[in-house]
């Protein structure tokens, strides 16, 4: 007998009878099942698959995440394009995450556009990052009023115009990137809502301060990452009652003011290098940090710091 028959069906028959089986037992399954399988796709993988069947034409447009990354190879105007396509087809079904990494260059409006839209669809977790900035750029208004918000993180490699009136009274979890801030006002407000509860600021740009102070009751996780060793710095006061861990890794360009909170747990504090000129500044800093953590539990400081920490006490018995 030949091999490649079996009850007088040849092998490619049998084999292509299998695969559509299989093909038909997944589309047997709910639709709720579908899109949860779909929701770990990339987007772009998850619309491709409108094409394989009618009941998948349109399956994608329900899944959750919309997350859209530029490829510096490919054309611009096609990934410009496709934002708008699946923005467009999704209708009015809820996002939950949305994710757009991409250069702004001469297409705020349009960027802008996106994010409106994704408010509109009410969004729980809106990640931005942006760069190719022109100039101070301002996100719409609407992503800094919304009710749904519950996670925020901003990449936005420039000048941040915020607008006069933040109100997010859901928001949990802020991330905050190479921002340059330019107005206190709006400043303090991003960084007190009253629900937040986990803050990350790095490798931002205060020098257009003279002083914020973060306000926020529901804190308890703080981590602030600064580099800068050359700017003009910004006194930063930090009221945080329930605040139970605190992280610092900075040239203590900025000065930094934390009052006491009897939760305090875990408190970490890292020197960045900074100009021989500036160690006496830095040192002080320092103290009036190390002061307000007191109450801590677990305190670590890195060699720099007790380095930093050693001049500032041999200062203070010179003077």
């Amino acid at each position: 007998m030949d091999e490649s028959t079996v009850n007088g069906k040849p092998k490619c028959q049998r084999l292509r009878k299998g695969k559509d089986a299989g093909i038909d037992k997944i589309n047997r399954l709910p639709e709720a099942i579908l899109e949860h399988i779909l929701s770990f796709l990339p987007t772009v993988d998850a619309v491709k698959t409108s094409v394989l069947c009618k009941k998948w034409q349109y399956l994608w447009t329900s899944i959750p995440n919309v997350e859209f990354e530029e490829d510096s190879g490919s054309k611009r105007e096609l990934f410009m394009n496709s934002v708008e396509r699946v923005l467009l087809l999704r209708g009015c079904s809820h996002i939950r995450r949305f994710y757009i990494a991409c250069n702004v260059f001469d297409d705020a409006n349009r960027v802008n556009l996106w994010v409106s839209a994704a408010v509109q669809r009410n969004v729980e977790e809106c990640s931005l990052c942006l760069s190719g900035i022109k100039g101070p750029f301002a996100l719409p208004y609407c992503l800094f009023t919304s009710t749904s918000l519950t996670n925020l993180e901003l990449y936005v490699a420039g000048a941040l115009k915020l607008p006069s009136k933040i109100d997010l009274p859901n928001l949990k979890y802020l991330i905050l990137t190479k921002i340059k801030f330019l107005d206190e006002c709006s400043t303090e407000q991003l960084l007190s809502c009253p629900a937040l509860q986990e803050l990350f600021v790095e490798d931002c740009d205060w020098s257009h301060l003279r002083a914020v102070t973060i306000f926020t009751p529901m804190l308890k996780s703080l981590t602030i990452r600064d580099k800068d060793r050359h700017r003009v710095g910004c006194q930063v006061m930090i009221c945080a009652n329930n605040l139970e861990s605190i992280y610092c890794k900075s040239a203590f360009v900025n000065d930094y003011c934390l009052r006491q909170s009897c939760s305090l747990m875990e408190a970490g504090i890292d020197v960045v290098e900074f100009p021989l000129s500036r160690s006496r500044e830095a040192a002080y800093r320092i103290s009036k940090l190390l002061q307000g953590m007191q109450s801590v539990k677990s305190l670590e400081l890195s060699s720099k710091t007790i380095e930093t920490r050693s001049i500032s006490i041999c200062l203070s018995l010179v003077i």
